[in-house]
């Protein structure tokens, strides 16, 4: 069923669907779906769901203001995917949007000027945009030279902007969202610090970040700082491994005692090694296995490690690559010329979600992916000569693991969810985990369509369901998808997002087009 509205887009198309989406759970409500045209299939449209308030979608746009500012759009669509307004925000030119941050209240994107383009200042600008009031607050100021954004939080009334300073200094901004003052940070005094990973603990209201020291350009501890809502530093923890195991793809969670818990996974002994230069390559770092912290202001109070070789099943989550190179390293260690485990990930998009009682670790698995081409060339007498040469081919994801965590760090299940043919050029988020009476709710796009399944703890609840993400028209043949996500929106209703090329020959005009689509769904 189709509905007719005036945009202020002209070329926006607006269409009513009906689909079902199978995972276990009955769900017959009709989807909504919204197409925004786009030039090319790459991600040139953000959106921030904003709850029953409906969803904002805005853009960078190739306008310019007398004062020679660039117009980025906002479009403001309700909980129906039909817009209610569309307004621009004047930034400064060079501004790229980088993170953002969601209260009840409001939301608070991050923009950056990096000054390596075009020659401009490095600078950042904060929008505050009111959910309650729809109405935008701008404030912004000069950031370090050669500074690259890796962190964005709001505590309070204060923004957290943390960066990596000429690749080898972490620095934090904390920014009084009152008054724009700024107060910098220097976490790392006595050695050199990387952020890898943040927390707003909303028990506390405090900020937890974790770092990576190091000491003479080598590794040297993991290290967690404690900030109040004003930046001063409430305590500081530093953990050394007595193996020397390389912690990585963590994530936190606190309890109403003050308790915080790190949950991700390890490296082994040799990343101990690791420069200073690597420490923010994702691609450097290999799972084998996973690790269970809590501390307090008094220092740690546990510490559990879990080698992947030894958990149950854990062969029938690895791709066929990894299995074939896991054969490999066991024939090795068997002659004793490897002593690394078998079992090796390399992990994406780590999350923690607490249920029944337990921490779920869930994390996504990946491998780059290289094809070897060659070619034939021909020196000066014509004879041929071939050159040889790899090809990336982006970044396959394969699958989704899962563990359970009790509250004395431990594992206490496993589970996996297979990811078929899953190839993206970035490195970015695949997977919903969505938390479900009946257990846990996995599901993925690909292809035009959701894959789906449940699981509660190690067992599957019902099989894999594939369901078709519908179009403008049942005539319309999708020619390929990126940036495919889906993302619970509010109550029992989902979002979906991607950007689709799209071919019909029965339309007279415009049959093939490209498109940034965003779908509603609900669950009964």
């Amino acid at each position: 069923m189709r509905f007719g509205l005036k945009l202020n887009l002209p070329s926006i198309v607006i269409m009513l669907l009906c689909s079902i989406f199978n995972t276990g759970i009955s769900q017959n409500k009709e989807v909504v779906r919204v197409e925004f045209p786009s030039k090319t299939m790459d991600q040139s449209y953000h959106t921030e769901t904003l709850g029953e308030k409906g969803v904002l979608v805005f853009y960078e746009s190739n306008e310019i203001t007398e004062e020679g500012e660039r117009k980025w759009f906002f479009n403001l669509l309700n909980n129906n995917l039909t817009e209610q307004w569309l307004q621009y925000v004047a930034l400064k030119d060079g501004m790229v949007f980088e993170k953002t941050v969601h209260t009840p209240q409001q939301v608070f994107l991050l923009f950056t000027i990096r000054d390596n383009k075009k020659s401009l200042q490095s600078a950042f600008q904060i929008l505050t945009y009111s959910i309650d009031k729809e109405t935008f607050n701008l404030l912004g100021a000069p950031m370090p030279p050669e500074a690259d954004c890796r962190t964005f939080d709001v505590v309070g009334s204060h923004a957290f902007i943390g960066l990596t300073v000429q690749k080898k200094e972490a620095q934090l901004l904390a920014v009084d969202m009152r008054n724009a003052q700024l107060i910098s940070l220097s976490p790392c005094s006595d050695g050199q610090c990387i952020i890898q990973e943040t927390y707003h603990s909303r028990l506390s209201n405090e900020l937890v970040i974790g770092f990576k020291k190091y000491t003479g350009n080598r590794f040297d501890a993991d290290l967690f700082v404690v900030y109040n809502m004003f930046g001063a530093e409430t305590y500081r923890f530093e953990f050394r491994d007595e193996q020397q195991r390389y912690l990585h793809s963590y994530t936190f969670s606190d309890d109403a005692g003050g308790i915080i818990s790190v949950v991700g996974s390890y490296d082994q002994a040799e990343k101990r090694k690791a420069r200073l230069k690597d420490a923010n390559d994702e691609l450097m770092n290999e799972a084998y296995g996973f690790f269970f912290l809590k501390f307090d202001p008094t220092g740690i109070k546990l510490a559990r490690f879990v080698e992947l070789s030894t958990i149950d099943n854990i062969y029938s989550s690895m791709s066929s690559y990894d299995l074939i190179r896991s054969m490999q390293r066991q024939s090795r260690k068997q002659n004793k010329d490897e002593k690394r485990s078998a079992v090796a990930f390399q992990f994406y998009n780590p999350q923690l979600v607490l249920k029944d009682n337990e921490l779920v670790y869930a994390v996504e698995a990946f491998r780059p992916q290289f094809r070897t081409e060659t070619r034939m060339d021909y020196d000066f007498y014509g004879r041929p000569i071939p050159y040889t040469y790899t090809v990336f081919d982006g970044f396959a994801f394969y699958g989704a693991l899962f563990a359970g965590f009790n509250s004395d760090g431990q594992l206490t299940w496993n589970n996996n969810f297979e990811m078929r043919d899953l190839i993206s050029f970035n490195l970015e988020k695949h997977l919903l985990v969505h938390d479900e009476q009946d257990g846990l709710l996995l599901a993925y796009i690909l292809n035009g369509k959701i894959i789906s399944k449940m699981i509660q703890k190690d067992q599957d609840i019902g099989q894999v369901e594939q369901v078709k993400i519908e179009s403008d028209y049942e005539t319309d043949r999708m020619l390929g998808e990126e940036h495919g996500n889906i993302t619970h929106w509010y109550s029992d209703s989902f979002i979906i997002s991607g950007v689709q090329k799209i071919m019909n020959n029965r339309l007279r005009d415009n049959n093939e087009r490209t498109v940034f689509y965003l779908n509603k769904f609900q669950l009964e």
